[in-house]
């Protein structure tokens, strides 16, 4: 703490030496926090829930609804926010037309590289990253039930339950999805299996748990004739 007091911009000198956040110390922050509370105050707390989990019945906001919901304000009190890919980590930087920014940095990290995964994984981020950076809500608020749950076992379970009953679980996941349609190809179930992969993975409490579904996903598209390397495998 001492180190705040030798120079004049301790706390930004502090905070850019953070590896996941950063901010101008040059230009101080002072015009963008202002033009922020500004835009946050006219902008609300709530993103209009425009998805439903079709398996667990939650709603939640879209990437496109968030920054529809973002941008325009945003931009209208000087304030952009900027989300660059690295291929490991979601860079955004929130900046102001003074050139005062901040910057922080988000891991990625897909079980699969191909780019499918790694756009399902992408999305995930942004829309994440934007909602946490404007400070507003896009998901129903489950009143932290989900962590709690896994929170405190280190058994594979995830703290909710055996082994065994989790793995049914997962399977009652896949099936749900499986039957929720008549496909009539491979590539008719990929593309949907894409576009809930994120929704779908919920229902994992764990790595190991979002493997085993991704794999029993994967596999039922492999028996419609089609290949699992195309496979949507984004944020597992």
């Amino acid at each position: 703490m001492e180190e705040k007091k030798d120079t004049p911009n301790g706390y930004q000198a502090i905070y850019n030496r953070m590896e996941d956040f950063q901010w101008s110390e040059q230009e101080g922050v002072a015009d963008l926090i202002k033009a922020w509370i500004s835009a946050k105050e006219e902008m609300g707390s709530i993103v209009e829930l425009d998805c439903t989990n079709p398996h667990f019945g939650n709603r939640f906001a879209s990437l496109e609804a968030t920054l529809a919901k973002i941008n325009p304000v945003f931009a209208k009190h000087g304030l952009a926010l900027i989300q660059f890919p690295t291929g490991s980590h979601l860079v955004n930087i929130l900046v102001h037309t003074t050139g005062q920014q901040m910057r922080c940095r988000y891991a990625m990290a897909p079980t699969k590289r191909d780019p499918q995964a790694l756009g399902s994984a992408l999305t995930y981020a942004r829309r994440y990253c934007a909602q946490a950076i404007a400070g507003v809500s896009g998901g129903q608020d489950d009143d932290a039930e989900a962590s709690m749950r896994g929170g405190n076992s280190s058994d594979s379970s995830g703290g909710n339950g055996s082994t065994s009953d989790r793995h049914l679980k997962i399977e009652e996941v896949a099936q749900k999805f499986i039957k929720s349609a008549n496909w009539k190809n491979a590539k008719e179930y990929g593309n949907a299996l894409e576009k809930n992969w994120d929704s779908l993975m919920k229902g994992a409490k764990n790595l190991n748990e979002r493997k085993s579904l991704a794999q029993l996903l994967n596999d039922h598209k492999s028996q419609l004739g089609g290949s699992t390397t195309a496979t949507a495998g984004g944020d597992l």
